[in-house]
C-alpha cells in the first residue's frame, strides 16, 4: 500500500487533494505538525488506512496513466 503523508497548507491542489480525500494530513502549524505525526506513530490503523487511501489517490498520476497525455500533446 502506499504512505501516508503530512503536508503544510500550502497550495490549492494540496487542500483539494485533501479535502476531496484522506492521503495523510494538511496541518496548517508547527503545533499540528508535531500532533499529526504523533497521530499517526501511534495509531498503525490509522497510518494502514492513509496508505491505502494515498495510493488510490496517486493512481491517475502514475507514469503508465501520464504519458500517452503528454504523448498526444507532444506529437
Amino acid at each position: 500500500s502506499g504512505l501516508p503523508s503530512v503536508v503544510t497548507n500550502c497550495s490549492p491542489a494540496l487542500q483539494a487533494l485533501y479535502r476531496d480525500s484522506q492521503p495523510g494530513l494538511l496541518v496548517e502549524s508547527e503545533a499540528d505538525l508535531v500532533s499529526g505525526l504523533d497521530r499517526l506513530m501511534s495509531s498503525k490503523r490509522e497510518r494502514q488506512s492513509m496508505g491505502s487511501e494515498a495510493r488510490r489517490a496517486a493512481e491517475p498520476y502514475r507514469w503508465q496513466n501520464v504519458a500517452p497525455k503528454w504523448d498526444s500533446v507532444i506529437t
